[in-house]
């Protein structure tokens, strides 16, 4: 008896802490943004993307390797029981549906428009995600 609930308590364990690599591109012609160019902030097409992500314990947390580690929570608008916003500690934002695979990362900080001393982009990619 105790060895079975040992055994039940590692399995749930490890799948509470498993990770799942997802592989995501931009669609075509839905990458944009904002960057500065000769001092002058521009909007503009930015070139698509490809990335690949660790999730951790069902969408808990996600790692995107540029980016770092994002947290996760299930907004309260979502009617999908499978939709995810994920914000990291720069700004940036990742939002993913599990059943459509379909996500828009929005990666911006505050060293960008908003901030005079900095000239960092701030871009929108919009695509599908695929795991292996």
């Amino acid at each position: 008896m105790r060895a079975a609930l040992i055994a039940l308590l590692l399995m749930f364990g490890s799948q509470a802490g498993a990770k799942n690599v997802l592989y995501c591109s931009t669609e075509a012609n839905l990458a944009t943004g904002i960057a500065k160019d000769n001092g002058q902030w521009r909007s503009g097409g930015f070139e698509e993307k490809r990335f690949s992500l660790k999730e951790t314990g069902n969408f808990s947390s996600v790692e995107i390797k540029e980016y770092g580690i994002f947290t996760c929570n299930r907004p309260y608008m979502f009617a999908e029981p499978g939709g995810f916003l994920c914000h990291n500690k720069i700004g940036s934002t990742f939002m993913y549906i599990k059943e459509t695979q379909k996500f828009i990362f929005f990666a911006c900080s505050l060293a960008s428009y908003v901030n005079d001393e900095y000239s960092d982009s701030c871009s929108i990619y919009a695509g599908s995600c695929d795991s292996f």
